[in-house]
């Protein structure tokens, strides 16, 4: 650290600065310090301060994207871990609630039949895209799965026989 004063004190520029400072009034040498000591701060602003608020920026808006994509799969979770996100039980009976939404689906019920707390159903040539339509729209917003399945293909494409059983969970 010696060292470095040295060579410093012993710097033609530097000594030339020093005089010229020494020369000054001290209303000048005062502004002199006000000005050289806005330039650390500024320089210390610069070289800290900024590139720490750049990263907080950077970081909350990260978080952001990260919070974001955390609620779309939260709320996305019932789907695929078997778990039901917003299922709004009716309290209607299970036969209820299945035909209502089949009717809904153009789906027709060819036999139905009450088995406890399950209810199994035939669908004789149904549509394929709306059995699944209906047992997907069942599970996500009614709470009724499917326990047991059996799809059959039929002769005509895009139908099939389908026998279910479904339970309310």
């Amino acid at each position: 650290m010696s060292k470095l004063m040295q060579t410093l004190t012993n710097n033609p520029q530097i000594q030339q600065g020093v005089q010229w400072y020494r020369s000054q009034t001290a209303r000048d040498q005062l502004i002199v310090k006000l000005v050289g000591t806005m330039f650390v701060l500024a320089l210390i602003f610069l070289l800290i301060v900024w590139p720490l608020v750049q990263e907080h920026k950077r970081l909350n808006s990260k978080l952001d994207s990260s919070v974001s994509f955390y609620n779309l799969m939260a709320s996305n979770a019932g789907q695929f871990a078997g778990q039901r996100g917003g299922v709004v039980v009716s309290g209607k009976p299970l036969l209820t609630t299945v035909s209502q939404f089949a009717r809904r689906q153009n789906v027709t019920l060819t036999r139905y039949e009450q088995d406890g707390d399950a209810l199994r159903v035939w669908i004789d040539d149904g549509n394929f895209d709306d059995v699944a339509t209906l047992i997907e729209t069942l599970s996500r917003t009614q709470g009724i799965r499917v326990s047991q399945i059996n799809v059959d293909r039929v002769n005509e494409p895009g139908k099939a026989n389908v026998r279910a059983t479904f339970t309310q969970s």
